[in-house]
């Protein structure tokens, strides 16, 4: 396949008339879902809101390229950035335009020539070109222009760039929401670079160490919010990974509708990866009531692909409103007080070993945690005996310290902001 260095696809992401013709096929070429007169009448009411808050970023942006990270902005984000804007506000707020301004001609020296390419990492990326989102028409061979092309050099452009990762499963799908996005090559590949490399670390390497650390996060922060799901897990013995795997890697394309998909990665660019716990604890205390009416674990896996269907998660604005508000501060003052002292204990006691990694005699703030925090968080969380077998009866204080820490950070921890723990709305400011 011919590598295409064109990084402007402005003029290829237009769907031909025929499809503008097809009433099944949304603004984003993909098929509509079953059912979908109930999601015409949910989007009729949304576009009221998109241009509401359109005209609010129009007025907010005044044609500036960059943005201001404040808490205006994170409350515009919060509440959805229009289509027009989200290319820009991501590539902003994610540290993406930088890069891609400091390594002018970058993306374009990795496509090469075809006699550079890993024949490799060329193959396995080709094989998944045809498993890439079916039901949207500008990925089929019969569009015109077809975006497998934009698909196939963006991930062979990164594999080249992070040769750590190269590609694996899950990274086409990411991608193709990109340059669906975007309409950009290059701006889609610096995106990648920003999620996979900086915002959510190791979840895409051969170990999986990071997605399989958030998942035991999950699991804890599921055992403080909802016992019973919880309690319910352990008495038909699933693991988390058997339900909530595909929410994680694939940043729930797939298990989403795209509007909302787009509003959680809003907040995904903008606050970092704590967005995923968030809408996953939403999705399982929403719903717990149906959860809890498993009687197997067959009975159980199923009733957790079920939850992420239906009317809740097809009204964007409402869900994420939800899912905003779906914070710590909902168990008991006492309990949570507890909680943050255990953390914060844990952290503590884990400040000499991250100063003695640190790069130089520089100290490390317990408020910023550096790359050496996360590895050390790895290996105190993979170094456990082969036969070992973790003990649900336990309380946070004999959790795996790199847990603990790491649900410190999604849960205290926030960027940009002056409090983490508000007792007005947090819809407005956290």
């Amino acid at each position: 396949m011919e590598s295409e260095t064109n990084g402007n696809l402005t003029s290829q992401l237009h769907l031909n008339n025929s499809t503008n013709a097809n009433d099944r096929v949304d603004s984003y070429g993909f098929e509509k879902p079953e059912g979908y007169e109930s999601y015409e009448e949910m989007m009729a009411q949304y576009v009221a809101v998109l241009t509401r808050r359109s005209a609010k970023w129009s007025k907010l942006l005044q044609g500036k390229v960059n943005v201001e990270k404040t808490l205006k902005v994170k409350r515009y984000v919060r509440k959805g950035v229009p289509k027009e804007h989200r290319a820009q506000i991501w590539m902003a707020a994610s540290g993406a335009q930088e890069h891609l301004e400091k390594n002018p001609g970058y993306y374009h020296s990795l496509l090469g020539t075809e006699q550079q390419h890993d024949a490799k990492l060329e193959e396995t990326v080709r094989i998944d070109m045809h498993r890439t989102f079916p039901d949207n028409v500008q990925f089929r061979n019969s569009s015109e222009p077809c975006l497998q092309k934009a698909l196939y050099n963006v991930l062979l452009a990164y594999g080249h760039h992070n040769q750590v990762v190269g590609y694996c499963q899950g990274m086409n799908f990411i991608a193709g929401y990109l340059i669906i996005i975007t309409k950009d090559e290059e701006k889609s590949f610096w995106l990648m670079d920003a999620l996979l490399g900086r915002i959510l670390p190791d979840y895409y390497n051969p170990a999986m160490l990071g997605l399989k650390m958030d998942q035991e996060v999950l699991g804890e922060l599921v055992r403080v919010k909802s016992p019973a799901v919880w309690q319910a897990m352990v008495q038909h013995n699933v693991m988390w990974t058997l339900v909530v795997s595909r929410w994680f890697i694939c940043l729930y394309i797939d298990v989403l509708p795209v509007e909302t998909v787009l509003r959680i990665w809003d907040c995904l660019f903008y606050e970092g990866s704590k967005i995923l716990f968030r809408v996953a604890l939403t999705l399982i205390r929403h719903h717990q009531a149906e959860i809890l009416q498993a009687r197997s674990m067959v009975e159980l896996c199923e009733r957790f692909k079920l939850i992420t269907q239906g009317a809740f998660t097809y009204d964007c604005h409402t869900f994420m409103k939800e899912v905003l508000l779906s914070l710590l501060p909902h168990i008991d003052r006492k309990s949570s007080f507890l909680f943050f002292l255990t953390l914060t204990g844990i952290l503590l006691s884990l400040l000499p070993d991250i100063d003695r990694k640190s790069s130089g005699n520089q100290e490390v703030s317990p408020w910023q945690p550096s790359l050496s925090c996360g590895r050390r968080a790895e290996s105190v969380l993979w170094r456990r005996r082969p036969d070992s077998t973790p003990d649900h009866s336990s309380t946070t204080n004999n959790l795996p310290k790199a847990i603990a820490l790491r649900m410190f950070q999604v849960i205290f921890i926030c960027p940009h902001a002056k409090q983490i723990i508000r007792s007005h709305n947090p819809w407005r400011n956290v």
